[in-house]
């Protein structure tokens, strides 16, 4: 995971009492603040705006990562045969149309292409919509 350096630093509030740093992190906008005064203060507003930049979002997982969790979701917690349909699709129709995109930079006209592609090798109208379901059951579970 790739860091992003604070470039901003605390400053002191004097009409509001409180130490403020303003960071911006893919295009999202967050102020950080802490009422304590002096060094600590501002050190504790600038460690809140340093660890929500580091964080990793949802968006920022890669999809076969998150699939491997979804499979290992759906094998602790589901019979076997969900999980052997979850994982052959995922594995024959999934993974290979949309790649190990990060999640954020899915499309819907991507998982379609799945869709298309189960459609394109022969299968049935009824195992198109398991290729659906898997990816419904994905996208919710990944929400």
């Amino acid at each position: 995971m790739a860091t992003q350096k604070r470039r901003a630093e605390a400053i002191w509030i004097d009409k509001r009492a409180y130490w403020q740093v303003n960071v911006q992190k893919d295009g999202i906008r967050k102020s950080f603040t802490s009422s304590t005064p002096g060094r600590r203060g501002k050190h504790a507003a600038e460690l809140k705006a340093d660890e929500w930049l580091e964080s990793q979002t949802a968006d920022e997982i890669r999809l076969e990562a998150a699939w491997v969790l979804f499979l290992q979701y759906h094998k602790d917690h589901n019979g076997t045969s969900n999980y052997n349909n979850h994982e052959q699709v995922g594995r024959l129709y999934i993974l290979p149309s949309v790649g190990n995109r990060k999640l954020g930079q899915i499309t819907p006209i991507m998982w379609q292409k799945c869709i298309d592609a189960a459609a394109d090798k022969g299968l049935s109208r009824r195992s198109c919509l398991n290729v659906k379901l898997s990816i419904s059951a994905f996208i919710t579970f990944a929400r």
